[in-house]
């Protein structure tokens, strides 16, 4: 659904190419998911969106879409935090000082 490729395998994504990373998979070291939450850095996962896509899923594959989005929460990687809106989370941090940048 997401046309993800995997650079390693020239295939579909089986995998979070983000986290635990092969060395020089990534083009800056250090920047991986699990380098970055070792370092402190929080991450959030928008459950709108979990919610959102997940229900997309289950219809083209003609699933129960509660239990696709419990299948993509229970996967969440460890040390993430579910939020109920990303939006909102962004927000919240920034009234506490933080900022945010997506240069994507």
């Amino acid at each position: 659904m997401f046309n993800i490729t995997d650079a390693k395998t020239n295939a579909p994504s089986v995998r979070n190419m983000f986290y635990k990373p092969a060395p020089g998979e990534l083009p800056l070291p250090g920047m991986s998911i699990d380098e970055l939450l070792a370092s402190g850095v929080l991450f959030g996962a928008c459950n709108m969106a979990i919610t959102f896509y997940s229900g997309l899923v289950a219809k083209k594959m003609s699933m129960n879409p509660d239990e696709v989005r419990r299948d993509w929460l229970a996967a969440v990687l460890p040390g993430m935090q579910v939020v109920p809106s990303g939006v909102w989370a962004v927000n919240r941090a920034q009234q506490r000082g933080c900022s945010y940048c997506f240069a994507g």
